[in-house]
């Protein structure tokens, strides 16, 4: 039984007293071990506080021992992966991961078992419903009072939203600057194909101011045509040495202006 012990200077402290009774000659005896629990007293307390708050954390919570069977598995654990406490506790914990992912984290809590806490790392787990949700993921062991390590202590932080917010951001920003570029582009065809045709009308300006005869001429600007714009066909209608006139159709140039 425990009670309160008191000192002479009036502290108070805990203790436990076993009370055995026995019989001497006829008559009753009793005897009474009395043992000093205050370190004991502090243990569980410090107990108590640790498991309100692992239950009262927003983040799961989920400890193992060192055959990876789950030992602990708290309120938000059961919110995030759907999983009652009494579905998990004394199985293994692989089946929260991905199959490509439980090699990787056997290999982690080896860490955490032979070397000790272990750096955040960003990692996936699978709901009950199949669900993949992207966490940051911590590790610790856990000790006896030996100093040896009797298991793992895990801490889940969902960052799905986060990652998908952010994956967003990246393709917004990829359209827009696609968007950019295929505006940029269009804007320097234009400008280049504007550029083809200043040049088609300069070489044809040369053409005709030079001593050769109007047919020549009229030819060479039908082939200035063809070259600075790339046309797939120059027909030349009307060819009127008199008057100093040509009448050409170009058709299919590429660096056409729609």
């Amino acid at each position: 039984r425990e009670l309160t012990g008191l000192r002479k200077n009036c502290d108070v402290f805990p203790i436990e007293i076993v009370v055995h009774d026995m019989e001497v000659d006829g008559k009753r005896l009793f005897t009474g071990i009395i043992r000093y629990i205050s370190e004991r007293v502090k243990a569980e307390e410090e107990m108590r506080r640790l498991a309100t708050i692992v239950e009262s954390a927003n983040d799961p919570i989920i400890a193992v021992d060192t055959e990876r069977r789950i030992t602990v598995w708290n309120p938000a654990a059961e919110d995030l992966y759907g999983y009652a406490l009494e579905e998990v506790l004394g199985k293994s914990v692989d089946f929260l991961f991905p199959p490509h992912l439980i090699s990787i984290h056997e290999d982690n809590s080896g860490v955490i078992y032979s070397s000790g806490k272990i750096a955040d790392y960003e990692t996936q787990t699978v709901t009950t419903s199949g669900r993949i949700v992207d966490v940051i993921s911590s590790g610790s062991p856990i000790t006896d009072q030996f100093g040896s390590v009797i298991g793992a202590v895990g801490i889940h932080r969902d960052i799905t939203e986060r990652n998908e917010s952010e994956r967003a951001l990246r393709e917004s920003d990829a359209r827009l600057s696609a968007q950019l570029l295929e505006g940029k582009t269009l804007e320097e065809e234009v400008q280049a194909r504007k550029t083809h045709q200043l040049q088609t009308v300069f070489e044809i300006a040369r053409i005709l101011a030079g001593p050769t005869s109007f047919g020549a001429k009229a030819m060479a600007a039908s082939r200035a045509i063809h070259d600075f714009l790339n046309a797939d066909t120059v027909v030349l209608r009307t060819f009127n040495p008199e008057k100093n006139t040509i009448d050409v159709v170009a058709t299919g140039g590429s660096r056409f202006i729609d």
